[in-house]
């Protein structure tokens, strides 16, 4: 029963944040950073490769 009860505490939420636009916090949206956008151009690459070169890696 808490894992359902759990679940659907999250569902709620989540319907709330995406579907009504409640906002989730008080902070204020900003830019990424450079060190941000590296780390994600990076992961976004290894994606790239490894969708193109499966049975190398």
């Amino acid at each position: 029963m808490l894992a359902v009860a759990l679940a659907a505490y999250a569902m709620v939420k989540f319907y709330g944040i995406a579907f009504l636009g409640q906002a989730r916090g008080a902070r204020h949206a900003h830019e990424s950073g450079r060190w941000e956008r590296s780390a994600m151009a990076l992961l976004s690459v290894a994606c790239i490769v490894l969708g193109l070169f499966p049975a190398e890696v």
